[in-house]
């Protein structure tokens, strides 16, 4: 019982979407040429800091060097304020 296959019979196809998803707008932007999000920021993990008052939202960024070779590193943002926590309300 410790092979993925003994896992996995149970598992079903969604027959349909669980919710419907609605665009409103970039989260984390991409940052501009050469910077450390240039080409990849997301994967975000949105926390609550208590000593700020705000969330913070840790998420993944990737670059390109000079050799075309990927760097990666983890960035934060945090929020405008408690409540503004959507698309574009980030630092």
């Amino acid at each position: 019982m410790n092979r993925k296959e003994d896992f996995m019979t149970d598992c079903q196809p969604l027959s349909a979407p669980i919710c419907d998803w609605e665009f409103s707008g970039v989260a984390i932007p991409r940052g501009e040429k050469g910077t450390y999000d240039a080409d990849v920021a997301g994967d975000p993990c949105i926390v609550w800091d208590p000593d700020i008052g705000r969330f913070r939202m840790i998420y993944f960024a990737q670059r390109q060097d000079e050799f075309g070779g990927e760097v990666n590193t983890n960035a934060q943002a945090v929020s405008i304020s408690e409540k503004q926590v959507g698309a574009g309300e980030w630092i």
